[in-house]
């Protein structure tokens, strides 16, 4: 009995030892986790997201650029000068194999001048002049004269020119 009780000692203490020194052979999944990146045309940066940091990565552009920084790639995107816009895609490859493709799309540059008016000449009553523009930036009026004047509302630029 006493060599019963070794035996079924033996094997629960074996049993025990089998389950806890198991490896877990199961690398994390590889997938994206978050993406942050602005599609304007001018440079932008952000970033890419993995849910692991066993991975190479590459893109296919020159315009894009990425760095690999632990589970985040970090993304730079040069202007977009086009009016066209342009993709890339980025290959991100795990270390098992597994593959994921994400895309990076850019806007082209829009600035245009839609307005009916050639010229920007004044009398000497001075007055207002209104040019439509197309953009899809940021732009800036500046002139190098305190007689002139600007406001701008929605797509419309408004110039005025004090009298002379």
């Amino acid at each position: 009995m006493r060599n019963l009780f070794k035996y079924i000692f033996f094997l629960g203490v074996m049993a025990t030892v089998m389950v806890s020194c198991k490896k877990d052979n199961s690398a994390p999944e590889l997938s994206v986790v978050e993406t942050k990146l602005g599609t304007g045309p001018l440079e932008n940066k952000g970033t890419i997201q993995l849910s692991s940091a066993d991975y190479t990565a590459s893109v296919e552009d020159a315009w894009c650029k990425i760095q690999q920084d632990g589970n985040i790639i970090h993304i730079t995107v040069e202007q977009n000068d086009d009016k066209t816009n342009r993709s890339t895609l980025i290959h991100i490859t795990s270390n098992d194999g597994k593959k994921l493709v994400v895309p990076i799309t850019q806007r082209g540059l829009l600035f245009d001048i839609n307005s009916p008016i050639k010229d920007l000449n004044y009398s000497f009553k001075g007055g207002v002049k209104k040019i439509n523009i197309i953009s899809n930036v940021d732009y800036k009026v500046e002139f190098d004269q305190d007689w002139l004047s600007y406001k701008v509302e929605g797509d419309t630029l408004y110039i005025t020119a004090d009298s002379y």
